[in-house]
């Protein structure tokens, strides 16, 4: 499956600081895409926050902040 992201551009200006949320991050690259989206409108990235938290820790370097409720260990196997 393929994921299209869109941005609204004329609703991030040069400067702005945007915080993403999200359910669930596992490989990151939904929060990479919406990073490039948001700093070729000349916005900020400044922070993620996830329900769910299974990123691997290589992956986070190339991204802001993550505040997490649980991590994907945290959750029960079923």
């Amino acid at each position: 499956m393929r994921h299209v992201l869109q941005i609204q551009q004329e609703s991030v200006h040069p400067g702005d600081r945007l915080l993403l949320v999200d359910d669930w991050i596992e490989r990151g690259s939904q929060a990479s895409g919406a990073q490039e989206l948001i700093e070729t409108c000349g916005g900020v990235l400044a922070g993620i926050t996830v329900m769910v938290d299974q990123l691997a820790e290589e992956r986070r370097g190339n991204l802001p902040p993550i505040t997490r409720l649980v991590t994907g260990f945290d959750l029960p196997v079923s």
